[in-house]
């Protein structure tokens, strides 16, 4: 893989960690609905990653 391949994997990878930690924070407060939309985010973004 290229740098610049990897560089915009990395920022995926980077915008996942985000979504899972939100929907881990969303699901200890309760909220189920935003913890399934902030997973479907997760998963977009380690689609995109290529993984």
């Amino acid at each position: 893989m290229n740098s610049t391949a990897t560089l915009i994997a990395d920022a995926y990878l980077a915008d996942a960690l985000h979504w899972l930690t939100a929907a881990d924070d969303a699901a200890a407060a309760g909220n189920r609905a935003q913890a399934a939309d902030y997973q479907l985010l997760a998963d977009a973004s380690l689609a995109l990653a290529g993984l």
